[in-house]
C-alpha cells in the first residue's frame, strides 16, 4: 500500500484485510488481501494505491491488464518512434500516447505559474516592506529633530551626524536581512519538509534560491543607502536653530 493512502486512512494497519474489486472482461471480481507492507513511492513509479505481485494478478484474471507502457529509444529515433506510436494510438480511442517532453512541458507550465504567483506576492510584500522602512527612517530622524539639534549644538559635527544615521541604516538593513533571509529561509525549508511529507506535487528535492537571496540583499542595501542619503540631505537643509527649536 502507498503511504499516502495511509495518510487519508490512518486506521489502516499491517495485516488488515483489504477488499479490492477488479473490472475484468468476464465481469467484476472481488478479492480480499492481507496488507503486507506500506511503501513510499512516487507517482513516477505507479499511480496505484496498492501493488500486487504479477503472479497473483494473473490468477485473478488471465487477461493482460497492462494500462501503461513506457518506451525508451535513441534520440535519433525519437521522432520516428513517436509517429509510429501515435499512428497506433489513432486506431483505437482507448489508446493514448504521451511523450516525455509533453510531461516536462506540462510541469514547467505548472511551476512557472506557481513561481509567477509567488514572486508577485513577494513583490507586493517587498513594496510594503520598503514603504515601512521609509516611514521608519523618516520618523526616526524627524521625531528626534530636537534631540539631534541639541547634540550638534554641543559639538557634534555634520560628518558625525551623517555617520550616525548611516550606522542606524546599517542596523535596519541587517535586522531586515536577518528576518527575511534567516527566518524566511527556515520557514521555506519547513514548508518543503511539510510538502515532501504530505506528497504535495511530488516534491522531493530542496533547492535554495541563492540568486534570489543575493538580489534581495542587494536591493535592501541599495534602498537603505539611497534612503539614508535622501533623509540626511533633507535634514541638513534645516538650520541648527530650527533643529533646536523643533518640538512636537
Amino acid at each position: 500500500m502507498n503511504w499516502t493512502f495511509q495518510y487519508w486512512h490512518p486506521e489502516s494497519r499491517l495485516g488488515d484485510p483489504v477488499r479490492i474489486l477488479f473490472d475484468t472482461p468476464d465481469g467484476p471480481v472481488e478479492r480480499t488481501f492481507e496488507l503486507a507492507g506500506i511503501c513510499h513511492y512516487s507517482s513516477g513509479f505507479t499511480d496505484s494505491e496498492f501493488i500486487l505481485p504479477e503472479s497473483v494478478l494473473s490468477e485473478i484474471c488471465p487477461y493482460d491488464l497492462t494500462n501503461t507502457c513506457e518506451i525508451t529509444v535513441d534520440a535519433a529515433q525519437k521522432e520516428t518512434a513517436y509517429e509510429t506510436l501515435q499512428s497506433l494510438a489513432d486506431t483505437d480511442e482507448r489508446f493514448v500516447s504521451d511523450t516525455y517532453e509533453d510531461f516536462v512541458a506540462q510541469w514547467e507550465s505548472v511551476t512557472s505559474f506557481i513561481s509567477l504567483a509567488g514572486y508577485t506576492f513577494m513583490i507586493i510584500l517587498g513594496a510594503i516592506g520598503v514603504m515601512n522602512l521609509v516611514n521608519t527612517m523618516i520618523n526616526s530622524v524627524y521625531t528626534r529633530k530636537h534631540e539631534l539639534g541639541i547634540l550638534q549644538a554641543v559639538g557634534m559635527s555634520e560628518r558625525q551626524l551623517t555617520r550616525m544615521m548611516q550606522m542606524e541604516g546599517l542596523f535596519y538593513t541587517l535586522f531586515t536581512l536577518i528576518l527575511s533571509l534567516g527566518l524566511g529561509s527556515l520557514a521555506g525549508y519547513a514548508a518543503f519538509l511539510y510538502a515532501r511529507s504530505e506528497g504535495l506535487m511530488n516534491i522531493t528535492v530542496f533547492h535554495y534560491p541563492f540568486l534570489q537571496a543575493v538580489l534581495l540583499a542587494v536591493t535592501v542595501a541599495a534602498v537603505q543607502l539611497i534612503l539614508t542619503f535622501a533623509v540626511t540631505k533633507s535634514f541638513r537643509r534645516t538650520s541648527l536653530i530650527e533643529r533646536v527649536r523643533y518640538s512636537e
